[in-house]
Order: structure tokens, then sequence, then C-alpha cells
């Protein structure tokens, strides 16, 4: 979310800030998995399970909050919004975001 802050409300000197604090949740946290699971993860099915429960816990708030942002580009394709950067809501990009490939192949630009 801390990326979409600043097309909502403005730029300002701590909102610019916010991305070292989502770093550093992310840097933390994969720490704390790494200690958790460290010699738990032997084998190749040891290592799907992990994915497959990873992918679990993740993907039903991947979806939801790719609904929420499909209903807002939505709302820009038929005029009824006028965001700041309309291009973060390209329909092109909303395959890629069901299949968790969108950051594979980065386009330079935030899509949903």
């Amino acid at each position: 979310m801390v990326h979409f802050i600043p097309y909502a409300i403005g730029e300002t000197r701590w909102i610019s800030r916010l991305h070292l604090a989502a770093g550093m949740f992310f840097v933390v946290s994969g720490v704390v998995i790494a200690i958790n699971y460290a010699g738990h993860v032997s084998t190749l099915r040891d290592w799907a399970l992990f994915m497959r429960e990873g992918i679990a816990r993740i993907n039903p708030s991947h979806l939801a909050t790719l609904a929420f942002f499909v209903a807002i580009g939505a709302l820009v394709g038929t005029g009824r919004l006028h965001p700041i950067d309309a291009t973060r809501y390209d329909a092109s990009a909303i395959v890629p975001n069901l299949l968790l490939v969108h950051a594979w192949f980065p386009s330079g630009t935030i899509s949903f």
C-alpha cells in the first residue's frame, strides 16, 4: 500500500520514507521465516509443501486486493474516476497479476 499513498494524498516528506519501513519489514520477516523453517525444508517435497502453504496464505489477500483495484480500474475505464496515473489500471496487467508473475518482467510501473 505504501506504493499508492503518494498517488492518493500526494508526496510529503515522511511519506517518501515509508518505503524504508516496507523494505525493513520484508527483511525481518525473511529472517524470521528462515529461522523458523531452518532444517525443516530439506527435500523437494518439503519445499513444494512450503510453497503451497505460503501461496495458500498469501493468495486470498492478493486476490481481494486485486479485485479492489480492478474495480477502481473499471471506474477509470468508464470515466467515473480520474486518477493521477491511469496507466496503473491497464487491463492487460490483470492476467499476470492473477498468475502471480507480474513482478517477473517489471515494466517500470506498478500495476493494480
